[in-house]
């Protein structure tokens, strides 16, 4: 599942998948991904996409627009 790191740092360590910048898209395990959205409360996350057959931790891009938001 690819995951959104709101903030409020610049930058996160997300064990064992490496750093995630603010802002920036990630590949998560789904499971993985639905622990960091719903049990993290100082970190703040946001599920962006659905599954992917991306490996986990692959960069989603960090300009990805939502669907709907097409230009």
């Amino acid at each position: 599942m690819k995951v959104k790191y709101l903030g409020p740092r610049e930058s996160i360590n997300v064990h064992p998948y490496g750093p995630h910048a603010k802002d920036e898209v990630k590949n998560y395990p789904d499971d993985f991904a639905h622990d960091l959205v719903d049990g993290s409360s100082r970190q703040q996350f946001e599920a962006v996409g659905g599954k992917t057959d991306e490996k986990p931790g692959d960069k989603g891009g960090k300009d990805e627009k939502p669907a709907g938001n097409k230009k």
